[in-house]
């Protein structure tokens, strides 16, 4: 396989590529984690024999000689768009007689620097030991030197944004704010801790938080599908996603409001009365979600369930007679769930959901619309689940609107078999609600 080098000046900067590289569909393969570098794996001949890695601090030592080609990251146009933190690149490369060649992460001119080119501009020459600081393109040094510059500002920013968890959601409020409505002391703002707090009743989050769910290749098509003009070269996920929130500040987006199909008072009052009485698990499965409880519930496995049987029997009771023709495979069971934008991507087809309780105000689902004409995230479904049972899509970023006069339950029956899979072509039935 070929592999993709980069070196880092500080563990910083290598911590914050990690963090951008790990997961990406972009990234085939694996992330590997030394002390100053990360590599990958890439589209290639494969080798029989894989690389092997010494770290000794300052040198990253590859022993695998047949690695005959080597990327260079700023020609790659969708990587191109993260030019996160201060590295080199290189291009093409292979051993010389069959011997390892060392590829050094420091360098200061006296003999002791890389054998990279220095100029930090993906000229992929290599030098050898002799001249450690020199590369034919010495004419374009100054234009060299100010992508450097320009490179290592970048990833101090990229840095701080991946080490510092993403933004907080107050620099978002406070930039870019929320959508205001009536104010109650009573209403929920659900920590990841349970605890709850004084919010604004039937606000949404901040414009920021309902972006963080996309990636960077996703932030940017719907930044061309939107006009906005092609993003910076050096253009990080923050200034990505402010771009698009200042976007749907200035142009707020459609609001459909649509309500879910209502659903019998004896079906309403046994889900409700396992509800009340359940055990909770002592542990919360989806910790970064903001909700009191959590608990998915497995409807192909048949095992002792200790805390939710009687939760089971009313929700199969419920299924049975709104929409016995879908086959769920799980149901996801919250309390006190709110806010938390996020896409549920291990769904294969569309979703019912339903929210029960004694809360009065707010607590409507929030789904984002992208299908059709909406491609650019324009239309905003606002579906009204309490007491009502209603069909969508949770592979669209979905997010519950903040509510007050007390307990949200919320009964979620999905599916993730690949037999029951269907398209993904609209966020909200509501002619099936």
């Amino acid at each position: 396989m070929g592999y993709v080098f980069i070196a880092f000046r500080s563990a910083a900067d290598r911590d914050a590529a990690i963090e951008f590289f790990d997961g990406r569909e972009i990234c085939e393969g694996f992330i590997g984690k030394a002390k100053k570098a990360v590599y990958r794996k890439s589209k290639g001949k494969a080798n029989k024999k894989e690389p092997t890695r010494k770290d000794d601090g300052e040198k990253i030592e590859s022993t695998n000689t047949e690695v005959n080609t080597w990327y260079g990251l700023p020609q790659m146009s969708l990587w191109g768009a993260w030019e996160g933190v201060s590295r080199w690149w290189w291009g093409d490369w292979k051993g010389e007689n069959g011997t390892s060649r060392s590829l050094q992460t420091g360098g200061n001119g006296n003999g002791n620097g890389t054998n990279i080119c220095r100029n930090g501009a993906g000229c992929g020459l290599m030098k050898g030991n002799t001249e450690p600081n020199t590369c034919e393109c010495e004419q374009d040094r100054a234009q060299h030197e100010n992508l450097r510059k320009q490179h290592r500002e970048k990833g101090r920013r990229d840095a701080q944004d991946a080490l510092t968890d993403s933004i907080s959601d107050q620099d978002d409020e406070n930039k870019f704010g929320t959508r205001s409505g009536s104010t109650d002391a009573n209403a929920k703002g659900v920590s990841g801790s349970g605890n709850s707090t004084t919010d604004i009743l039937g606000s949404d989050p901040p414009l920021l938080s309902q972006l963080r769910p996309l990636d960077d290749l996703q932030l940017i098509e719907r930044i061309r599908v939107l006009g906005l003009g092609a993003p910076e070269r050096y253009a990080t996920t923050r200034m990505l996603m402010e771009q698009l929130a200042e976007y749907y500040t200035e142009h707020p987006r459609t609001e459909v409001h649509v309500q879910g199909k209502s659903v019998p008072a004896h079906l309403l009052q046994g889900c409700l009365t396992s509800l009340d009485s359940m055990a909770w698990p002592p542990k919360r499965e989806r910790r970064k979600v903001k909700a009191d409880h959590y608990v998915v519930i497995n409807m192909t496995k048949h095992y002792k369930d200790e805390y939710t049987p009687r939760v089971r029997e009313a929700c199969k009771a419920l299924m049975d007679e709104m929409a016995p023709e879908y086959a769920f495979t799980h149901i996801a069971v919250t309390k006190n769930f709110v806010g938390s934008p996020h896409k549920d991507v291990l769904d294969t087809s569309f979703q019912f959901a339903i929210s029960l309780g004694s809360f009065t105000d707010g607590g409507q689902l929030c789904v984002e619309n992208t299908a059709g004409k909406c491609e650019g995230g324009t239309e905003l479904f606002v579906v009204d689940t309490h007491n009502k049972l209603a069909k969508c899509d949770g592979r669209f970023i979905h997010w519950v609107r903040s509510y007050g006069g007390g307990d949200r339950y919320s009964l979620i029956f999905f599916t993730n078999s690949v037999q029951m899979s269907t398209p993904k072509t609209c966020a909200v039935f509501p002619n099936e609600s």
